[in-house]
């Protein structure tokens, strides 16, 4: 087994722009699920815990930022004609 093997994946997502895109899409769909589970789904449960509360929201906005940079990278690609 590579020890390498994520970043390996990870440089093949960055380099190939419809593998960027579907994941992009991937992330995009696991952040509305999760807004939507946290907001109606769970909101009792999370509300009586503050670390649950602090988990799962900073888990969303992970999620997030995730989405945030890979949109900006595409962006930065796209652009220079990448």
């Amino acid at each position: 087994m590579n020890e390498y093997a994520p970043l390996e994946q990870g440089r093949k997502v960055l380099r190939n722009s419809i593998l960027r895109r579907k994941v992009m899409a991937g992330v995009l769909v696991l952040l509305l699920v999760s807004i939507v589970i946290g907001t109606w789904v769970i909101d009792g449960w999370l509300d009586a815990s503050v670390a649950r509360f602090g988990i799962f929201w900073g888990a969303v906005t992970l999620y997030t930022l995730l989405l945030l940079l890979l949109t900006v990278y595409d962006m930065i690609r796209t652009k220079n004609g990448g």
